[in-house]
């Protein structure tokens, strides 16, 4: 495999255009730190702009091709929490469980374990990880929105191109906009209302539940319904892992 000019790890030295995420410009990971554990997330995700930013169409993918943009690039990531950080930001007196005896555990719940007066932790307000990135249908998926959005895109800047009113250019500028646009979007489902008293954000979700507390913490344009209570199995398992560990 050959590496282009920019540094990327490319298919062929003529193309500028970086769709892999172990790049040799960049390390993803390295792009959104924070103080707190996290995944970095691709806004455009790595496998849908493989599978859609793709043409058969010679002269339109020599244009894609010639475009600088990085899928790693800042524009393109954030950093947001997987359930296992909320839960044990929130749950803080696991002290009281033995590995061997989940009586603790179960009492904790009833007595304060999913209630919390912890403050507003650094991740409030950003969508789980783990929680509606995939499913079966466009609006339930976070995946199969972005490849929805991408299939249409490249749909559209194959005519652009056919009419030379186009440029690799204006391919980067175009998918940092939607970049930008999905970060704006991701941030605005995290501050979905979800609290019994109609605040918004994970934070008064979790604190405040309402019957549509999962909202906010779901990546989804229609996150699927989560109950509350399914959340004491869901700390119980953690908890296990945690022993096992």
């Amino acid at each position: 495999m050959s590496t282009a000019a920019t540094g990327h790890k490319q298919t062929s030295d003529r193309i500028e255009f970086c769709r892999v995420p172990d790049c040799k410009q960049t390390e993803y990971r390295d792009v959104c730190p924070v103080p707190w554990k996290s995944e970095a997330h691709h806004i455009l995700c790595v496998a849908q702009v493989n599978a859609a930013v793709v043409s058969k169409k010679p002269e339109v993918q020599k244009v894609i091709d010639e475009s600088k943009w990085c899928i790693n690039s800042k524009v393109n990531m954030v950093a947001l929490p997987l359930w296992g950080t909320t839960v044990m930001y929130y749950c803080a007196n696991f002290a009281s469980v033995t590995p061997s005896d989940l009586v603790g555990l179960k009492s904790g719940i009833s007595g304060g374990l999913l209630t919390s007066t912890t403050g507003v932790p650094p991740f409030a307000n950003l969508p789980q990880h783990n929680y509606g990135h995939s499913g079966k249908t466009a609006a339930a998926s976070y995946n199969l929105e972005i490849k929805k959005k991408l299939e249409d895109w490249i749909t559209q800047i194959t005519v652009d191109i056919k009419s030379h009113s186009i440029t690799g250019d204006d391919v980067g500028d175009e998918l940092n906009d939607k970049a930008g646009e999905m970060r704006t979007e991701l941030e605005t489902r995290g501050r979905r209302v979800g609290s019994a008293n109609g605040a918004i954000g994970t934070h008064e979700a979790w604190l405040n539940p309402g019957p549509a507390w999962y909202l906010p913490f779901s990546m989804a344009k229609v996150p699927n319904p989560l109950p509350f209570p399914k959340m004491i199995q869901k700390v119980i398992k953690i908890a296990q892992v945690l022993w096992r560990s």
